[in-house]
């Protein structure tokens, strides 16, 4: 079992910081939470992380890795011209290590974040909302929110036409063995076709 199988599968409690190299998750442990915090930073690649499926989507989009963004994120050539009078158009993401042989330990979770970037100019209508799926291993959906993505809080990336969001997800806290895991990204109503990227997917408890 790798060192990353073991970190999902235990998750422990009581380390100030653990950080892996090699492409695994680095995790950061705080004294008041149950669970250690699991971030995929994608400094060294997409790791299982994949395209998982679309609704409500014309085509499929190509999802990639770009090492220029960032120390490294995931990209997602999209295109919501065609469905730009749809509220929701939803491009699946998952991590293909969490499944039920190898299942993500939460002990009382309740976020989830993540660096979004975009291009202003490939936009001229709608906005963006994203999706956090979890299923657990007795087969029950754990998660299932669909918040916005606040565009206004944008900041500007020097030396590139970007804007970047830390997208903020909320839910109910969870105790469970994780077997699936989504993170979507949601064209509302929007025409933005082009290239958008998701990095530093953080699980924890707050």
């Amino acid at each position: 079992m790798n060192r990353e199988r073991i970190l999902k599968k235990i998750l422990p409690l009581a380390l100030s910081a653990v950080l892996f190299t090699g492409g695994l998750p680095a995790a950061t442990a705080f004294a008041d939470a149950a669970t250690t915090p699991i971030t995929w930073d994608f400094s060294q690649g997409l790791g299982a992380w994949k395209f998982n499926g679309i609704w409500d989507y014309n085509g499929i989009p190509a999802v990639t890795y770009d090492s220029s963004v960032g120390d490294g994120a995931i990209k997602i050539a999209v295109d919501y011209s065609s469905v730009s009078k749809e509220s929701w158009s939803e491009v699946k993401l998952s991590d293909g290590d969490i499944n039920p042989n190898t299942p993500l330990k939460m002990d009382n979770c309740n976020y989830l974040t993540f660096d979004f970037y975009y291009n202003p100019a490939s936009m001229h209508v709608g906005s963006f909302k994203t999706k956090l799926y979890i299923k657990s291993s007795d087969g029950k959906e754990v998660v299932n929110v669909c918040p916005d993505i606040d565009l206004a809080s944008g900041l500007s990336v020097p030396g590139t036409s970007l804007k970047k969001v830390k997208v903020k997800v909320p839910f109910n806290a969870v105790t469970a063995d994780a077997v699936d895991l989504e993170v979507s990204v949601v064209g509302s109503f929007t025409d933005y076709k082009g290239d958008v990227y998701v990095d530093n997917i953080t699980l924890g408890q707050k």
